[in-house]
């Protein structure tokens, strides 16, 4: 008789590999055998997130995470993706979070970190130096009077040499240093900078090789240190005018927005060439949601629909690029998982074909709903591709 399937290791590891989302039955599969405990583990750790509310991660939760990894310390070695949210109520403490500072995470590869009070500087040195830290997520969101005095770059000064992805939010008016504490020294290949960054907060990050750049809120960054050539992936608000045609190498290209259509924006895609090699245009919108029921309103499409034809107008006379066919105009919805907006759909999508026309008829329009979290995570997959 032939081996029995389930004593080749190989095949045992490779098969568990099948379920490495499913966190109650990795859990069910490390208690089988003691030949599946190492690749039940493995995958059951490799992306450990303390701020997923549906987990309910709390303080005391995220204790029995620290003494695991104090117990078997190869428990750390399987980590590669870490998310922590510290100063809430229902994620972790300072004091837990610097219990789990202390952890070496020699096979760490990405790290988010929410921060909802001042932290020691201290706490958090050793996990931003990690040497295989390739991409960071540092949200600075406490409202106390001490943090937002707390430039950015007292936390992110002492970073991996080897970060090549940055997500930063910072959401205080000018908390940051005019000029930089010293020579930026590590450059990215993406940044998604969110909230009030200026240039000098960004240290110790460089732009000067950014392939994929996000910009939101009130973030002030010179376009002219920007290196637009570069650049394949843009995403900015829609207040902001842009010259397009100095990014000759754009290929995804993305708007936030209100519930008008700025004129920066008009102006910015006016500027578009016939040697642009854009893709996608998306124009992201967030119909307004009743607080009271925390429902889609029935008058939740705000967008002002003459507005929405003169962008119609400037989208179709968009030259014709010599490199690619004319690029994918899309209007994305975002949504919350909880509303029910599945009746609202074709009629949204019929008032958004009727204000678009001429890109219609150009057979490049594109309709779209998507979850409130879908564009980041497209954006984490498209960055981790440069």
């Amino acid at each position: 008789m032939g081996q029995n399937p389930l004593e080749i290791q190989e095949l045992v590891d490779y098969c568990i590999g099948f379920i490495a989302n499913d966190t109650l039955n990795l859990i069910a599969c490390a208690q089988v055998a003691r030949s599946w405990v190492e690749a039940s583990q493995r995958n059951l750790f490799r992306s450990t997130d303390i701020t997923n509310p549906k987990l309910r991660m709390d303080d005391a939760t995220a204790l029995k995470l620290n003494r695991a990894l104090s117990s078997n310390p190869r428990l750390v070695t399987y980590i590669r993706s870490l998310s922590l949210s510290v100063g809430r109520t229902i994620h972790i403490s300072a004091s837990t979070f610097a219990k789990l500072c202390e952890h070496k995470f020699p096979r760490l590869q990405s790290l988010s970190i929410y921060v909802f009070t001042t932290l020691p500087k201290d706490h958090i040195k050793q996990l931003l130096g990690t040497p295989s830290l390739r991409s960071l997520t540092f949200y600075s969101t406490s409202r106390s009077s001490e943090s937002s005095a707390t430039p950015l770059y007292h936390y992110l000064e002492d970073c991996a040499p080897t970060i090549q992805h940055i997500d930063l939010y910072h959401p205080w008016v000018n908390p940051e240093p005019q000029t930089p504490p010293g020579i930026p020294s590590i450059p990215v290949k993406s940044a998604r900078l969110l909230g009030s960054l200026i240039s000098a907060g960004l240290y110790p990050f460089d732009l000067s090789r950014v392939k994929a750049l996000a910009l939101g809120g009130n973030t002030a960054i010179p376009w002219n240190t920007i290196p637009s050539h570069l650049i394949t992936i843009l995403e900015i608000e829609a207040e902001d005018e842009v010259d397009l045609s100095l990014f000759t190498n754009l290929e995804i290209l993305r708007f936030t927005l209100m519930t008008s259509i700025a004129p920066a924006m008009i102006t910015s895609l006016a500027k578009l060439n016939s040697s642009n090699r854009v893709r996608t245009i998306t124009f992201s919108y967030i119909p307004s949601v009743n607080e009271e029921n925390d429902d889609i309103e029935e008058d939740e499409v705000e967008l002002d629909f003459a507005d929405l034809s003169n962008l119609d107008d400037v989208l179709s006379a968009i030259p014709l690029s010599s490199f690619s066919p004319p690029p994918t105009i899309e209007m994305e919805f975002l949504v919350m998982p909880k509303h029910n907006i599945d009746a609202r759909i074709p009629k949204w999508d019929q008032d958004m074909r009727a204000s678009f026309p001429k890109v219609v008829s150009r057979g490049s329009f594109s309709f779209v709903v998507r979850g409130m979290r879908e564009p980041l995570l497209m954006w984490q997959e498209l960055v981790q591709k440069l």
